[in-house]
């Protein structure tokens, strides 16, 4: 007689394990990109990151300021918006090559309580997600040797 284990739910299981795997890899790339946009570093050489950075900052336009801090001069700015952008990747990645996404868990009918508890789930992934991608790689670009 063939033994099924009843304790875990394959596609949620392979669902937290990629959740894991996306904020791991962001992680280490918003630590290589932070790197790379330094002074004097490949991307800063490459496409003069550092000056167009100074220009922004001079030029007085309160838009181009927040810019510079989102492109580099802050690292939390600079960590929340590649965990923003790493949010959307990590999402479509579920949807088109998983198949499968947090609010897929329950069958869902359609009343609008249950649109309403799929927007809420869906708002409270999204904060999950982003606070523990945008701190843990804050404190990994800050992390002294």
């Amino acid at each position: 007689m063939y033994y099924k284990p009843m304790c875990i739910n394959m596609p949620i299981t392979l669902f937290l394990i990629f959740t894991a795997i996306f904020i791991l890899a962001t992680m280490c790339f918003i630590k290589i990109a932070y790197f790379s946009i330094q002074p004097n570093q490949w991307f800063d050489l490459l496409f003069k990151h550092q000056a167009r950075l100074d220009r922004w900052y001079k030029s007085g336009n309160s838009y181009k300021r927040y810019a510079t801090k989102i492109m580099g001069d802050c690292p939390m700015c600079f960590s929340n918006f590649l965990a923003f952008i790493s949010f959307w990747v990590y999402y479509f990645f579920c949807i088109k090559f998983l198949g499968f996404w947090l609010t897929d868990l329950s069958a869902f009918g359609h009343t609008w309580r249950d649109y309403v508890v799929i927007f809420a789930l869906n708002i409270i992934w999204f904060v999950i997600y982003m606070s523990i991608t945008a701190i843990f790689s804050t404190l990994f670009i800050t992390k002294k040797e």
